[in-house]
């Protein structure tokens, strides 16, 4: 097996990291210094992307992954990717449905906005416009307030197989998720500062 990207997509930068598929081992990463859309947290994103288009905000999340993935691999030899985010970034990365996060449900029901699906999903990855010509998997979300960086600190940090735990995944948007038992309990909130802070919750 050869390269594989592990991409982080985060609501204040991006992260890119090179593993050997056949090892495991991470060998090389980069990162943006800042989200490149213009604002400080996912509501600005969004309204960026409801106000000049989000195939415009697409097109600027792909080349700065694509400008990462440059920076770690040859983008001819990788074989997968692998990414993870909240839902919005997941959403602006994959050119899906992110309306509903943006407005209430009377207001989807007025536009005529149907309810995405988060499941996981395959993706053609040069189709998407990625540089490299592979498949991407993208995690699944837990209904549209916690995204695959949720899931993926749940899963990678064994809490899982602990009694009792409490995860917390802390940047610009935090998730938080306790596990007692079979039971997990999740929920996010916009972090940034005290003045744009909010709540949500979902449940597995």
């Amino acid at each position: 097996m050869g390269t594989g990207i592990a991409l982080d997509l985060g609501s204040s930068g991006f992260r890119a990291e090179a593993v050997d598929l056949s090892q495991g081992e991470v060998m090389a990463g980069a990162f943006s210094t800042c989200h490149q859309l213009p604002g400080k947290n996912v509501i600005d994103h969004i309204l960026f992307s409801l106000t000049y288009g989000q195939d415009l905000a697409h097109r600027i999340i792909i080349k700065t992954v694509n400008r990462l993935i440059e920076m770690v691999a040859d983008a001819r030899e990788v074989e997968l990717l692998a990414v993870c985010g909240n839902p919005i970034q997941l959403g602006l990365l994959t050119n899906g449905e992110i309306r509903d996060l943006a407005f209430s449900p009377d207001a989807m029901m007025r536009k005529g906005i149907a309810m995405p699906s988060r499941d996981e999903r395959v993706m053609d990855a040069r189709k998407l416009g990625f540089a490299a010509r592979c498949n991407i998997l993208v995690p699944p979300a837990i209904k549209a307030e916690v995204g695959a960086d949720g899931i993926a600190m749940i899963m990678k940090s064994g809490m899982l197989h602990e009694p009792l735990a409490i995860g917390i995944d802390f940047g610009t948007n935090a998730e938080m998720a306790l596990t007692q038992g079979s039971r997990i309990l999740v929920g996010s909130a916009a972090a940034y500062q005290p003045g744009h802070a909010g709540r949500s919750r979902g449940y597995l």
